[in-house]
C-alpha cells in the first residue's frame, strides 16, 4: 500500500492507495484532526494499514458476490483451461443470476440453500423437450461456490464459509460403468478393423489411454522399435482458445507404455496410410466430437452401448483379472497413486479376491 499526505485548505489530508477484496484499486482519505501533527497523522494512517492487512477493516463488507467470484476466477493460476472455462459456465449461466447482488459478507447458508433448491427445481430445453436439471448440476455449483468462499474464508474476508452449513446439496449420482466382455471387445475390434475407430479402440482398449491422451498422441511418441508408446500431451477443447494441446492431467500420467505386438502392427499399417497426413495419430476429431461418433458406431454396428470412456475401464479390468498387480495396472492408466485403481477397481479385485478362495477349495480337497 501506498500512503502520502497532502494539504488541502489548509488541512493536512492523508491518502492510502489501496486493492479492495475484488483486486480493484481504491483510496483512503483522512484527515486531520484540528491539533494533529502530520507526524501522528500518519501514525493513524500506519494504524489503519495495519488494521486492514489484518482484515480488522471490513471492506471486503461493501464487494457483492458476483464481483467476488470475478476476481476468484480471474485469479485461478492453478487450474487447467478446460477447468476455468466450466467455472465460468456454471457462474454465469447459474450462480450469478440469483447470488450475484448479496453482498459477501452476507450471504448466509439459507441464502444457498434457496438457491441450490430453485435450481434443483429448474429446467432447461433441449429441442422442443423441458428437462430437470440434474442432481450433478447442483454438486457442481455448489463445489464452485465453496472453493470460492473458502478462499475468502483463508484471506479472512469473511469470518467462515456459510457453504460448510448448507443442507440442500444432493448426494453423489455414481455412474454405474457398462464395461464390455472380451467377447464384445474383440466383435468391436473386428467390427473397426482398417478404420480410424480401430485405433481409437485400440488405444483405449487396450492401451487404456484417456480419450485427450489418444488425440494428443504423436508418431513421435511410438517407439516402433522397442515397442513403446510414450504418453505426454493431451488435447482438450477450450471455450477461450479452441483445440489446445496441453500436459496431462497429473505428473504421473506422464508414461511409458509397454506396446505389444499386434498392436504395433496395426499401429505401422495406420502410418503407412496416414504417413503424410498428420503428425499426429488420431486427427480426424476434436475432443468434444468423438464421444458422439463412437455412440453412433456403436448404433450402426448393433453393438451394446457403452461409453467410449469405459473402453478404458476394460482396459484395466482386463489387466487386473490377467493377473497384472493393481500398481503396474496403476502405472499403465496414469493414475495418481495406486489408491485410486483400487478405489476405482475394488469390485474386480474383491471378484479376484474370491476365486482365489475357490482355487484354495480345490487345492484342499
Amino acid at each position: 500500500m501506498k500512503h502520502r499526505i497532502i494539504k488541502r485548505n489548509g488541512e493536512s489530508v492523508g491518502i492510502i492507495s489501496y486493492k479492495d477484496a475484488t483486486g480493484e484499486y481504491k483510496q483512503k482519505w483522512i484527515t486531520a484532526t484540528q491539533y494533529e501533527t502530520d507526524r501522528q497523522l500518519e501514525r493513524r494512517m500506519l494504524d489503519w494499514i495495519d488494521d486492514y492487512e489484518s482484515n480488522d477493516m471490513r471492506e471486503p463488507a461493501k464487494v457483492k458476490f458476483g464481483k467476488y467470484l470475478d476476481t476468484w476466477l480471474a485469479n485461478r493460476d492453478g487450474l487447467s483451461q478446460t477447468t476455468i472455462d466450466g467455472y465460468s459456465i456454471y457462474i454465469k449461466k447459474h450462480i450469478k443470476p440469483a447470488l450475484e447482488e448479496l453482498l459477501l459478507t452476507k450471504i448466509k447458508p439459507i441464502d444457498l440453500d434457496k438457491f441450490y433448491k430453485t435450481l434443483s427445481n429448474s429446467t432447461y430445453k433441449k429441442g422442443k423437450e423441458e428437462i430437470k436439471y440434474s442432481p450433478n448440476t447442483v454438486i457442481q455449483a455448489h463445489a464452485i461456490i465453496h472453493k470460492a468462499l473458502k478462499y475468502a474464508w483463508k484471506n479472512k474476508l469473511i469470518k467462515d464459509n456459510p457453504a460448510d452449513f448448507v443442507e440442500n446439496v444432493p448426494a453423489h449420482e455414481h455412474y454405474v460403468s457398462r464395461v464390455y466382455s472380451e467377447d464384445e471387445f474383440k466383435a468391436l475390434m473386428k467390427a473397426a478393423n482398417g478404420t480410424i475407430d480401430e485405433i481409437f479402440i485400440m488405444l483405449a482398449g487396450c492401451m487404456g489411454l484417456r480419450r485427450g491422451e489418444t488425440l494428443g498422441l504423436r508418431w513421435n511418441d511410438i517407439d516402433f522399435k522397442d515397442k513403446v508408446i510414450h504418453v505426454r500431451k493431451t488435447k482438450v477443447r477450450s471455450k477461450e482458445k479452441g483445440i489446445v494441446e496441453k500436459d496431462t492431467k497429473n505428473y504421473k500420467s506422464i508414461r511409458d507404455i509397454s506396446v505389444n505386438g499386434k498392436t504395433i502392427e496395426i499401429l505401422k499399417k495406420w502410418k503407412r496410410k496416414k504417413m503424410f497426413d498428420s503428425e499426429f495419430v488420431c486427427n480426424e476429431f476434436n475432443p468434444n466430437t468423438y464421444s458422439g461418433h463412437f455412440k453412433l458406431l456403436l448404433e450402426n454396428l448393433e453393438l451394446p452401448h457403452t461409453r467410449f470412456h469405459d473402453l478404458r475401464h476394460f482396459a484395466a479390468t482386463f489387466m487386473l483379472k490377467s493377473g497384472v498387480s493393481d500398481k503396474v495396472a496403476s502405472e499403465r492408466l496414469g493414475h495418481s497413486n495406486v489408491t485410486t485403481t483400487r478405489e476405482i477397481y475394488q469390485h474386480v479385485l474383491k471378484e479376484m479376491d474370491r476365486e482365489a478362495a475357490k482355487k484354495l477349495d480345490k487345492l484342499m480337497e
